[in-house]
């Protein structure tokens, strides 16, 4: 986690979970460094059968650190010892509101023992 300053000098830690990692067609949408969900950019249709679904991002997931990874590929460790890296990284975003609605593997869910809604 990332600590922010505030201007009174308070360190607090980050408490954004979520982000998006942007490449040139693809949304790899992250719930701290699990990736819960992938998106096709150009159509927006949810890929519910992505490799990467359930994998790790490799690196640190600090924010600042993480824009560090623009130009580069991601790197998600996948079970097994193999990886999967993506295309050049465009952007990394906050995803919209609507999104968490629409994640397949959510620690969130699975902690509950609930599913999105529209996957019951």
């Amino acid at each position: 986690m990332t600590t922010s300053h505030s201007l009174s000098g308070y360190q607090d830690h980050e408490r954004r979970h979520h982000r998006a990692i942007v490449t040139e067609n693809t949304e790899y949408h992250l719930h701290d460094e699990l990736c819960v969900g992938v998106r096709e950019r150009h159509s927006g249709v949810w890929m519910p059968d992505h490799p990467a679904l359930g994998a790790r991002l490799e690196r640190v997931l600090e924010w600042a650190k993480l824009t560090g990874i623009i130009g580069s590929s991601a790197v998600f460790k996948m079970g097994r010892g193999a990886v999967l890296a993506t295309s050049p990284v465009r952007d990394i975003v906050r995803p919209e509101r609507e999104a968490p609605g629409f994640y397949l593997q959510h620690p969130c869910c699975i902690e509950a023992g609930t599913r999105p809604a529209r996957l019951t």
